[in-house]
C-alpha cells in the first residue's frame, strides 16, 4: 500500500469438479505467486474448492466436508500474509445449503458472505436466524493500517440483481467491491461483464475486481472462460481470460484523493474517497476487520 493506492488481483485457477484437495492446492500456488507480487486483496470465483458444475453433487456430505477441509488448509496458508483473500465454497448450516465466499486473513476466516439470489439454483438464501447467530453474516472488511480500504463482496447472480449488494455496500462506505462470478463464457459474456464493470465502478466509485470460473468446469452444457477483469473509475484497468477482450491501460489522470495515477495501472486499483456510512462501523483492533452494514448484522471474527 502506498499513497493511498493497494494492489488487488483475481485469479480463476484450473480446477478439477468436485476434487476439493487438488483445488485447494491450485488456490494455495494462486496465494503464494499473489504475496510475490505484493498482492493485497484476492478475489477467486463462486464455488472455487468444488467448482460450479457440480450440480447434484453440491450437496453431498463428503463434497461439503471436503470444502471444509480445502477452506482450512487455504486459511493456513494465509497466515503470515498481508493479504485479505475470497475463495468460494458451499457452506451447509442445518437444513440450508448456501454458497459463500469465505474472507480470510493471517491464518483466519473472517466471515462467510452469502449469496442471495438463488433462484433456479440449488442454494437457498439465508435466514435471519442463520445471519443473527454464526459465522454466516453480510460484512464489509477494512485494513487498520489503510482505513479508507473497505471491501465488500457480491457472489454470482447477486451482480444481476435489481438492487445489487454492492450498491448497498457502497452506501455504507466500501471503496472495494469483489464480484465472484460464475457465469459461462456465451458470445455476449464478455461484453456484458465489462459493461456491468465499468457501469458499477463508475456509480459506486468504488474499485471493482471480478474473478470468473475457467479452465476445469464441466463442459457438458457451458463453457467457461476464466475471465478476471479490474475496474476503476469506468475504465477497465486490466483484463484477462481466453475470451477477454483487448483492454488499453488507462491514461495517467489524478486518482481519487489527488494522487497521480500509478506509471503502471493494470497492477493497481485506487482507493476512492470513502463515502458517507449511515452506520457507525465496529472496529476490531486486529489488523483486519469486518464492519456491518444495513442488509444486517455482521458476524465476522479476526
Amino acid at each position: 500500500m502506498k499513497h493511498g493506492f493497494v494492489k488487488v488481483a483475481a485469479a480463476s485457477p484450473v480446477i478439477r469438479v468436485c476434487d476439493c484437495d487438488y483445488n485447494a492446492e491450485q488456490v494455495v500456488a494462486c496465494i503464494e505467486k499473489a504475496d510475490a507480487l505484493g498482492v493485497k486483496v484476492l478475489a477467486f470465483p463462486e464455488l472455487t474448492l468444488t467448482g460450479v458444475t457440480c450440480r447434484d453433487m453440491i450437496a453431498h456430505r463428503v463434497l461439503l466436508e471436503g470444502a471444509r477441509k480445502a477452506l482450512s488448509r487455504v486459511a493456513e496458508a494465509t497466515k503470515g500474509k498481508d493479504m485479505l483473500v475470497f475463495v468460494g465454497l458451499p457452506w451447509a448450516e442445518g437444513a440450508q445449503l448456501l454458497s459463500v465466499a469465505a474472507a480470510l486473513y493471517d491464518g483466519e476466516v473472517l466471515g462467510l458472505v452469502p449469496r442471495t439470489e438463488t433462484e433456479g439454483s440449488r442454494f437457498q438464501s439465508p435466514d435471519a436466524e442463520l445471519l443473527s447467530d454464526g459465522p454466516v453474516g453480510y460484512a464489509d472488511f477494512r485494513h487498520a493500517a489503510l482505513p479508507e480500504l473497505r471491501v465488500a463482496v457480491e457472489l454470482g447472480a447477486d451482480m444481476d440483481a435489481v438492487i445489487p449488494p454492492s450498491a448497498e455496500a457502497a452506501l455504507c462506505g466500501a471503496t472495494l467491491i469483489v464480484q465472484m462470478a460464475a457465469f459461462p463464457q456465451t458470445v455476449r459474456s464478455t461484453a456484458d461483464a465489462e459493461l456491468n464493470i465499468r457501469s458499477q465502478s463508475k456509480r459506486l466509485a468504488a474499485g471493482v475486481v471480478l474473478a470468473a470460473p475457467g479452465r476445469g468446469e464441466s463442459t457438458t452444457d457451458h463453457a467457461y472462460s476464466g475471465l478476471c477483469m479490474i475496474a476503476e473509475n469506468g475504465e477497465i484497468l486490466i483484463s484477462a481470460g481466453r475470451a477477454a477482450a483487448s483492454a488499453p491501460p488507462a491514461p495517467d489522470s489524478p486518482a481519487s484523493g489527488g494522487a497521480k495515477r500509478s506509471a503502471r495501472p493494470s497492477s493497481r486499483a485506487a482507493i476512492p474517497s470513502t463515502p458517507t456510512c449511515p452506520r457507525r462501523p465496529r472496529t476490531c483492533p486486529r489488523t483486519a476487520s469486518a464492519c456491518s452494514t444495513s442488509r444486517s448484522r455482521a458476524s465476522s471474527s479476526a
